[in-house]
């Protein structure tokens, strides 16, 4: 009876020293993260992200840093993502959605001039848009004219109008150039005495 009560007692001791340990194992659990992208025209495209934490616990959730796009202030209040609770089972997910930031591009056109208007051109849309009421951006803006000049394009490297509302604020500078001389040729028609054509 001692043996067995001195075994009885070692066992106590031996459990209530081990750590508390949850029956199943470790605490956290996978939830996943979608990010929306909103697309040009509509829907989404969705990046998923796996993160973990304790059962019972809030997600920790946060919003991805990309080009072009911030929080969409329509789905999440003063900025704020609804977080949720960990499940054990691992399905729970939250969801975050991105809109597309409103761009501006600023023409100016260092002499030129649109057509009749000298005014330097500002026209606004979402990063990847390529219309402007309309018309393609590439088609709205029209290549400028100076007189005794020639439009090379926009800004020192001189690139072409783009072709989509890049991902920020973006100014272009007309780049001019004086017209290359061509040659030409000069034709001397020499008129006969007495009837006949010209000739050279």
């Amino acid at each position: 009876c001692l043996l067995a009560g001195s075994v009885l007692l070692a066992m106590s001791l031996f459990f209530s020293c081990q750590p508390n340990v949850p029956s199943g194992g470790n605490s956290d659990k996978t939830y996943t993260v979608n990010h929306n992208f909103a697309r040009v025209e509509s829907g989404y495209d969705v990046e998923k992200e796996e993160l973990s934490g304790p059962v019972d616990s809030e997600t920790k959730a946060a919003a991805k840093q990309k080009d072009g796009f911030e929080l969409d202030k329509t789905k999440h209040t003063d900025g704020k993502i609804a977080q949720a609770t960990i499940k054990a089972d691992g399905s729970t997910v939250v969801d975050i959605y991105y809109a597309r930031k409103e761009v501006t591009l600023t023409f100016k056109l260092d002499g030129g001039k649109f057509g009749e208007s000298t005014d330097d051109k500002t026209v606004k849309g979402k990063y990847g848009e390529t219309k402007v009421e309309g018309k393609e951006l590439k088609d709205y803006i029209t290549k400028p004219e100076k007189d005794g000049m020639q439009f090379a394009g926009w800004n020192t490297d001189k690139v072409e109008t783009p072709a989509s509302f890049p991902s920020k604020d973006t100014e272009y500078t007309a780049q001019w150039e004086t017209p290359k001389e061509g040659s030409y040729n000069v034709i001397h028609w020499k008129k006969p005495i007495v009837g006949g054509t010209y000739t050279e």
